[in-house]
């Protein structure tokens, strides 16, 4: 397994699924927030292992995890070979997201 900076070609995300449901109870009480989430995209593609490491709310961190281990990469290279590669994501939750959607994430 691979960090990022360790590698050639970096996995991009080729499909994002669903966005992250904004919880009701912290949408109705105005609460925002952000979870950070740790996962590995294999050499597939696929995410695996996916976490919240941080999260101002729990709930948030169980929302982001899964949404994405729904994405789907183009792997990550070392050379020209596919390989497994940490990453780290932001996935925050704005009551002001783009196009009045609910919640900013990429």
């Amino acid at each position: 397994m691979f960090k990022v900076s360790e590698i050639d070609v970096i996995p991009k995300v080729i499909q994002y699924g669903t966005p992250p449901t904004y919880p009701s109870d912290l949408r109705t009480h105005g609460i925002e927030g952000e979870a950070i989430i740790h996962f590995v995209v294999d050499e597939k593609g696929l995410v695996r292992n996916a976490q919240a490491v941080k999260a101002t709310h729990d709930v948030f961190g169980a929302v982001a995890v899964e949404a994405v281990g729904k994405w789907v990469f183009e792997a990550g290279k070392k050379g020209n070979v596919p390989v497994n590669v940490q990453m780290v994501v932001p996935i925050v939750f704005s009551l002001q997201g783009k196009d009045g959607d609910a919640n900013k994430w990429f």
